[in-house]
């Protein structure tokens, strides 16, 4: 059966609001509404996606120069399977006023099991479960500030993470002399949701995330994504490259030993500790440390990433051996849009040049280009 694509990136916040009737902030309703058309480059032919209005001439153009057949929801439930960016119960309710039944759903038990192995602790549970002589230590989590004021006199510098957030979001370095400075802001965060995770700061080197499917209890490796981020600003952007350059970008940061051995736990360790809990695309991101040949696990995310984004878009539209980068960047009216070259697009591939993956005028823009 066909599936209809929700693109919903605000669902780390939903996950953190965990209400059925959840408004985004600004910003992030407006990285959704300029992102609905996503779908149209990781859908299969004949899925459909949700779209409040869509540019369909540029929508046309794009269906024929790259030869899909994916399109607008047609307000017929019946006929596709639903599948959002990630499950919450707002995300639930959205499909629910789209016109499916509760039965066609996840039920409010399983979103609530999502949410609950989309807490960072399940990062946590995953690195228990990984080779630990190639790892950094897992991250800690802590109940209350006093907690968090011991693990740092421990840790030193540290680096704290809300359970549920996203993009860096939520996210921040803090020193011990910082502490008391932000100690409401923290108990705040702590009484809204339950428990920070603590961290120590490291050297960040290379971000990287394995990306996988899992279904029905079974995990399944897809490739790989190379990305751009500040530890504590978060997501910059895609590396885009052949998948066997990619890997050995990352081998030559990571070493190649504490690559393959992590990478090969990982299927059996996502199977154990989310079972049938959830299926659908999942990412695991990792940064190596300096010169350590170590890796440190930043994060699980239970839902479709840009990472994956990107995989699909190089390997269905990429032509063969290009490189270049994914970006998403808020539209500016004001200043002049910087100069690119025209996509050169043959045989339903983009060779070299720049394409928009959104049609024009949308708040952000999320653009490949390719040389």
């Amino acid at each position: 059966m066909k599936r209809l694509h929700l693109f919903n990136p605000d669902n780390d916040l939903a996950l953190a609001a965990n209400l059925a009737n959840y408004t985004p902030p600004p910003a992030a309703a407006r990285l959704r509404s300029a992102g609905q058309t996503l779908p149209l480059w990781y859908g299969a032919d004949g899925d459909r996606f949700v779209s409040t209005g869509t540019d369909a001439r540029w929508l046309d153009a794009m269906r024929e120069a790259f030869g899909m057949d994916v399109d607008v929801f047609p307000y017929r439930p019946e006929l596709f399977v639903p599948e959002p960016w990630g499950w919450s119960a707002a995300a639930r309710s959205d499909f629910l006023h789209l016109g499916y039944g509760a039965d066609a759903l996840p039920s409010p038990r399983a979103i609530d099991a999502i949410r609950q192995l989309s807490h960072r602790r399940t990062a946590t549970a995953l690195h228990a479960l990984l080779p630990q002589h190639y790892l950094t230590p897992a991250a800690i989590e802590v109940k209350s500030v006093d907690e968090l004021d011991h693990a740092m006199q421990r840790l030193g510098d540290a680096v704290v993470k809300l359970p549920w957030s996203s993009s860096g979001r939520g996210v921040f370095g803090i020193s011990a002399a910082e502490l008391a400075a932000r100690r409401a802001s923290i108990e705040g965060a702590i009484r809204r949701q339950g428990s920070v995770m603590v961290e120590p700061k490291l050297d960040k080197g290379t971000d990287f995330a394995m990306l996988f499917d899992i279904s029905g209890g079974t995990a399944t490796f897809q490739g790989l994504s190379l990305f751009q981020s500040d530890i504590c600003t978060g997501y910059a952007g895609n590396i885009l490259m052949p998948q066997k350059d990619m890997e050995q970008t990352i081998k030559a940061a990571a070493g190649t030993a504490a690559f393959d051995a992590v990478r090969d736990a990982m299927a059996p360790a996502l199977q154990k500790i989310i079972g049938t809990a959830y299926s659908g695309p999942l990412g695991i991101d990792f940064f190596t440390v300096g010169h350590t040949g170590r890796i440190a696990l930043a994060e699980i995310n239970l839902r479709r990433t840009m990472g994956r984004l990107c995989l699909d878009f190089y390997t269905r539209y990429a032509a063969a051996g290009a490189r270049g980068t994914f970006r998403i960047s808020p539209r500016t009216i004001t200043a002049a849009a910087p100069a690119t070259a025209p996509p050169q697009i043959f045989n339903g591939r983009l060779h070299s040049g720049t394409i928009a993956l959104n049609p024009p005028g949308a708040p952000f823009n999320f653009t490949v280009t390719l040389r």
